[in-house]
């Protein structure tokens, strides 16, 4: 089933109007304890399968490594869900981005099912150079199930058929007969009870006000840098996100350390323009530690 939450994009490109199926037998990329590769040459289409475990859902992370002949050749990918329909395209790595490591992917929120990778030449190079496709599934959280309280159950004893029936007593002596009672008056007949008053009319209640709609709360986004250059005297990255995305310059950015969620000291960042599909970054950290730590937070205000 296609993500429904979020896919984040996490290299750099656009979304093409025409996107190409795969063929009948696309080679599979095996997942073992939950991670797969797969690898070759870089030819006209090359298409990848991937089966998340059966029944399980969680986050999907498809990554393009890639080891270019040399400049000027560029590789670019696509992902589709098992319906065919893109879910990024035409993610275009040049050979400068190979040389810094810097390694393109998506994130899939709520994966589940079948997905297709194609690796392909967007200038249909006669020698492409040689790719790596990494795979790793995460499975979401199971929700936590009560366990059932055990109710002990109170036995009912069984009566004690030993003890002997009590004998019946013995019949008592006739009572005398009882006094004529004196005749008595006739009680007078109860007085009529009062009429109430009717009770005054209540006031309608007044109408309660509809409440207007909230707008639902930003949350935080975690996307991955697609380049990093020097521009005079400043450190410039460039973070890829899903378009349609609504950030604004009131946003923070942190870098994050590695694969985690901790963020690095010194790495606050400051967004100096926002596109459709990238945000520029200015960041005191230097070029290195960028590309060691390519994972960015993006915060609201």
């Amino acid at each position: 089933m296609r993500a429904s939450v979020l896919a984040v994009l996490l290299g750099a490109g656009c979304v093409n109007t025409v996107v190409q199926t795969p063929g009948r037998h696309p080679r599979p990329i095996e997942l073992e304890s939950n991670v797969g590769q797969a690898s070759g040459r870089v030819t006209g289409n090359t298409w990848r399968s991937i089966e998340t475990p059966e029944g399980k859902r969680g986050s999907l992370d498809i990554f393009l490594g890639w080891q270019p002949p040399g400049p000027g050749v560029d590789v670019a990918f696509d992902v589709l869900d098992q319906w065919y329909q893109p879910i990024v395209a035409n993610i275009t790595v040049h050979a400068r981005d190979a040389q810094q490591r810097v390694r393109p992917g998506v994130t899939i929120d709520d994966a589940s099912g079948r997905y297709y990778v194609r690796v392909y030449s967007p200038t249909e190079a006669h020698e492409g150079g040689t790719y790596e496709v990494t795979v790793r599934f995460r499975e979401a959280a199971a929700p936590a199930v009560a366990q059932a309280q055990a109710q002990p159950v109170a036995s009912s004893a069984p009566a004690d058929s030993a003890v002997p029936p009590r004998p019946a007593a013995s019949p008592p002596h006739p009572a005398p007969p009882p006094h004529p009672a004196p005749p008595t008056r006739p009680a007078p007949p109860p007085a009529p009870a009062p009429v109430a008053a009717a009770p005054a009319p209540v006031p309608p209640a007044a109408p309660v006000p509809p409440v207007a709609p909230t707008a639902p709360k930003p949350t935080p986004i975690i996307t991955r840098t697609v380049d990093v250059a020097v521009v005079g005297n400043e450190v410039r990255a460039t973070v890829a996100i899903a378009k349609g995305t609504e950030i604004t310059s009131a946003w923070k950015a942190y870098v994050l350390r590695d694969d985690s969620d901790e963020r690095l000291p010194g790495g606050d960042a400051t967004i100096l323009r926002i596109a459709h599909t990238y945000v520029v970054l200015r960041t005191g950290l230097t070029l290195d530690e960028i590309n060691a730590n390519p994972r960015i937070q993006l915060v609201p205000p």
